[in-house]
């Protein structure tokens, strides 16, 4: 086989640039209204053998972090238990001359049980988290594995609403954190942070493409600045505490903020978040 750069053969190159089929491709409602596109895990492991090979190619969970267990209502208000974690995958690939590639990705999963079944929870949330890492270290092998389905995310038309829409390009961003002084006013009607709050380590990678929001009680705060968003979510939960509506907060506000943080590999900002609802719930304020 004619060898080409990196390591990979010429056809092996020329798989990883091949986009997925149309069929492969699903699409979920994101956050900010967005229409986002992906490939599921089954279709992820299934080009692997196909470009790697069966036995050229292996993965490792690096690492598994619970978040959160809490309760919810499903769609016939039957009570039921909601768990989230986040998970650390390495994958390992070997070329034609075998050299190993490693490549690792971060991914958030979720969970639902009812009642006296939270172990079903806990195992949905972890294939999950660890099958969304997993994909999330293939795709930077190139286009075979959805690599372009993230320069496709299309903003859907925002309704019309009293409440001023989140900044979304650079200048109304700028603007927007401007507006919130530095870190970012509370939410209105609630109250800053309890003092000794552990302190999030400010990520400086910024971008366009890594906006990161919450919405609580109709008021949204948005900012490139994942450590920001962090003690946005850590204000709001605290908020929330009080009017004994933590649970409804993590899951309406915080946990799509969760998933934005793991698929952006933020997992410090993610981790402080995840700790600070443990706090909270832990003095029964839920």
């Amino acid at each position: 086989m004619a060898q080409a750069a990196g390591g990979f053969t010429a056809e092996q190159r020329a798989m990883l640039d091949a986009p997925p089929p149309a069929h492969e491709v699903k699409t979920r409602k994101g956050p900010q209204g967005r229409q986002l596109s992906y490939v599921e895990g089954r279709y992820a492991i299934e080009t692997a053998n196909r470009v790697f090979g069966f036995a050229g190619w292996d993965r490792a969970t690096v690492e598994t972090r619970f978040l959160h267990q809490g309760e919810d209502v499903d769609e016939h208000g039957n009570r039921i238990a909601v768990v989230s974690y986040m998970a650390k995958v390495k994958v390992t690939v070997w070329t034609a001359d075998g050299e190993a590639v490693e490549r690792e990705g971060s991914g958030f999963g979720s969970g639902t049980a009812r009642p006296g079944r939270e172990g079903d929870a806990h195992e949905g949330a972890i294939k999950e988290a660890e099958t969304d890492a997993m994909k999330r270290a293939f795709v930077t092998f190139g286009e075979a594995f959805g690599l372009g389905l993230y320069r496709k995310e299309r903003a859907a038309p925002a309704p019309a609403a009293k409440a001023a829409a989140p900044a979304t390009d650079s200048r109304k961003l700028d603007a927007l954190e401007g507006a919130l002084k530095g870190v970012g006013a509370p939410f209105k009607g609630q109250a800053p942070a309890a003092r000794g709050a552990a302190k999030v380590p400010t990520n400086t990678a910024k971008g366009p493409s890594n906006i990161y929001e919450i919405r609580w009680n109709g008021h949204p705060y948005a900012t490139r600045d994942p450590a920001r968003a962090a003690r946005a979510a850590e204000r709001a939960m605290a908020a929330a505490a009080s009017e004994r509506r933590l649970d409804r907060c993590y899951r309406d506000a915080v946990r799509p903020l969760l998933d934005r943080l793991a698929s952006t590999g933020q997992m410090e900002a993610a981790r402080h978040v995840g700790a600070r609802y443990a706090e909270l719930k832990g003095r029964g304020s839920g």
